[in-house]
């Protein structure tokens, strides 16, 4: 049965701009990761193969927020969009994020 929430939090990926995001990772004007916990999930992982290589996020709610991994494929640029931080550009290669680091760099 299709769970609209639990599909929201669950799902991040989406190849075109018409596609709804699928674990964290959308397409709004340029591709990104936006990784919505709730409703009990607390980390969720997720890949797809792209025509420019691997996109993956890897994501969990920490004692302080937020920790996710993330694979930008080669050629590509993404928007991060984590909880309470500002967006941020990622290039190729992979990523180690942590919102705490995030928010107390930007204060």
């Amino acid at each position: 049965m299709f769970d609209g929430a639990r599909s929201r939090i669950l799902n991040a990926f989406s190849p075109d701009e018409s596609a709804l995001t699928v674990s964290g990772i959308a397409r709004r004007t340029g591709p990104s990761f936006r990784p919505r916990p709730g409703g009990g999930i607390t980390w969720a992982r997720t890949r797809h193969e792209t025509p420019y290589g691997t996109a993956a996020l890897d994501w969990e709610l920490t004692a302080d927020g937020m920790a996710a991994r993330a694979t930008v494929p080669e050629g590509r640029t993404v928007t991060a969009e984590l909880p309470v931080c500002t967006p941020l550009a990622l290039e190729p290669g992979e990523h180690l994020l942590d919102t705490a680091d995030i928010t107390s760099r930007a204060a």
